[in-house]
């Protein structure tokens, strides 16, 4: 009779601690082995005190709130600011569009010139392009093979067949570029 009740005092603890029966009836004369409890049991459980959820401060389970001795881990927060520049990463190409404010007209033939260094100062891309009309806007769309990290840095450079010469550096942020909306370069003429 005193193993008898034993054993369901036992059965009750692990009830008790577990939240669930983990043993079955065992017959008398039986070596208990305590339950086994996996990881995630052990980290949302509190230790067995002997008082109930109110006795430790623990109010009882609303219906917007889980039941149970659950306990929610807050996590330290990061700032948000970047440290340095953005991790690399690799874009197919860059659509550009190359305007100035010079009330003349390039004639078309005219050499444009478009190179992109990274925040790491490695030569990403450069690109060599023939004017195909009179005068702005010149639609550019550069050809991106290589991981760089931003910021990134444009310089472009428009020598005319005639003699004038427009450049301007551009540097961007990955934030910046707003999917296939084209990157405005407003040229200066030098």
């Amino acid at each position: 009779m005193r193993q008898m009740t034993v054993v369901a005092l036992l059965i009750a603890a692990s009830f008790v601690v577990s939240g669930r029966p983990s043993m079955s009836q065992e017959q008398p004369g039986e070596q208990m082995t305590p339950p086994i409890q996996s990881p995630s049991d052990v980290s949302t459980q509190s230790p067995p005190t002997g008082k109930s959820q109110q006795q430790e401060g623990e109010g009882l389970a609303t219906p917007d709130q889980p039941a149970g001795n659950q306990v929610q881990a807050t996590r330290p927060q990061t700032d948000a600011t970047p440290q340095g520049p953005a991790p690399p990463r690799l874009s197919s190409s860059f659509k550009i569009r190359v305007t100035y404010s010079e009330k003349l007209s390039v004639p078309r033939g005219s050499d444009i010139t478009v190179t992109i260094t990274d925040a790491n100062g490695h030569k990403v891309s450069q690109s060599h392009n023939s004017t195909k009309q009179d005068g702005p806007p010149y639609l550019l769309e550069i050809p991106i093979k290589k991981i760089m990290a931003y910021p990134v840095t444009l310089d472009a450079e428009l020598i005319s067949r005639i003699g004038h010469r427009f450049s301007e550096r551009t540097t961007i942020d990955e934030s910046s570029l707003r999917g296939d909306a084209p990157i405005e370069i407003h040229l200066q003429k030098k």
